[in-house]
């Protein structure tokens, strides 16, 4: 899970590092379809979700989970079907 983790950050970060100037500096230039000052803002927002989400997962993978045996199957009888 440590990979994903540390997968997040990184594209995260770089998505949000190339977005920034683009929302910043592109005001002026024109493409059809698209206006790059937009592609920007959508570009930082989706980067800092994937960093925001990339801590989420690093700070739960440092908390433990429930002990094992704990969850409804072990409630259950050997008889007893799922």
């Amino acid at each position: 899970m440590r990979i994903r983790t540390e997968r997040h950050l990184w594209e995260g970060s770089a998505t949000f590092l190339v977005g920034f100037p683009l929302w910043l500096f592109a005001d002026g230039v024109e493409v059809p379809f698209v206006t790059l000052t937009k592609v920007g803002l959508v570009m930082v927002c989706v980067g800092g979700a994937q960093v925001l989400w990339g801590l989420y997962r690093a700070a739960r993978a440092r908390t433990p989970g429930p002990p094992l045996g704990s969850g409804p199957a072990a409630r259950r009888g050997p008889d007893e079907r799922p």
